[in-house]
């Protein structure tokens, strides 16, 4: 292939790097429009768990407890009626009470505080997804242009048969009328 094929082919290579240098930047800009918010929301505004699923959680503890402290309460009530001692199971059942109120308020305050470390997770998520996101594009554009730019160089470093012998013959003549001119002055 001749030093013109050469240096087309260059050039095509760099038209091309700078195709796909463009697609990238389209794709980006893509994945920009539909990632980037939603990460942008999980960065500054996470949901934890979300109202719904809490509220959820915070009930079934509140019926599990309800439910024990009503078993607790049932017990306490056949252990009366066998004993006929009605007063004798009040301490039980208040202590019952106590310890199902106090279970019940760890049980939201664990609740609140895994809320609180899934929202921290949450954030760092999607500040390391936003992050990866501009990385990943930005490092594509830019080797599709490092490999544009490489091209051209090589284009350009592509030296032209004709051009090559014009000098030689320039620098042949310049040696000649040199020698020529050298010789007529004796």
């Amino acid at each position: 292939m001749g030093s013109s094929g050469v240096k087309q082919q260059d050039l095509a290579n760099s038209g091309q790097a700078q195709a796909a240098s463009t697609m990238y930047g389209g794709q980006a800009g893509g994945l920009y429009s539909s990632l980037a918010p939603a990460l942008t929301a999980e960065a500054f505004n996470p949901q934890g768990f979300g109202a719904t699923n809490l509220a959820k959680m915070n009930t079934s503890s509140q019926q599990s407890l309800g439910g024990s402290n009503a078993g607790v309460t049932g017990q306490a009530g056949l252990e009366a009626a066998r004993t006929r001692n009605i007063g004798g199971t009040t301490a039980a059942l208040d202590a019952s009470s106590q310890a199902g109120q106090r279970q019940n308020s760890e049980n939201a305050i664990g609740t609140d505080l895994e809320n609180a470390k899934l929202q921290q997770t949450q954030t760092q998520e999607g500040l390391n997804g936003l992050n990866s996101l501009y990385g990943t594009n930005v490092n594509a554009e830019m080797g599709e242009q490092g490999i544009s730019n490489q091209a051209l160089n090589n284009a350009n470093q592509v030296q032209n048969p004709w051009m090559k012998l014009l000098m030689q013959g320039m620098q042949s003549g310049g040696q000649d009328a040199a020698a020529f001119l050298g010789n007529s002055k004796e």
